[in-house]
């Protein structure tokens, strides 16, 4: 439990260091397959790529879809944020772009 909260701890303070403010507690949660440290993970590596607090420009939904995949469908963070920048370009969620493509 203390290896958990320390690793949430690091994964706020790099967003934190890359972006200058904090993921709101309520935009982490969510009914996913997901922690918090994944969702912080995911929205770091998007700001990184993008060079924008990724959380400003995303919804939480499509910041814990991304982490979904890479979690539980075996991609690398590159793809996940490749599929994250394709729905916020279309305007439509990553749920609903997967469901399309079935």
């Amino acid at each position: 439990m203390v290896q958990s909260f320390l690793d949430l701890d690091e994964a706020q303070a790099k967003f934190t260091n890359l972006t200058g403010g904090q993921i709101p507690i309520m935009d982490q949660f969510n009914d996913r397959l997901i922690t918090s440290i994944d969702y912080i993970k995911t929205a770091s590596s998007l700001t990184e790529q993008l060079g924008v607090n990724a959380a400003a420009v995303f919804s939480p939904d499509t910041l814990a879809s991304a982490s979904e995949m890479v979690k539980t469908m075996g991609m690398t963070q590159e793809q996940a944020n490749k599929a994250a920048i394709m729905s916020q370009v279309n305007g439509k969620s990553i749920d609903s772009m997967n469901k399309s493509l079935k």
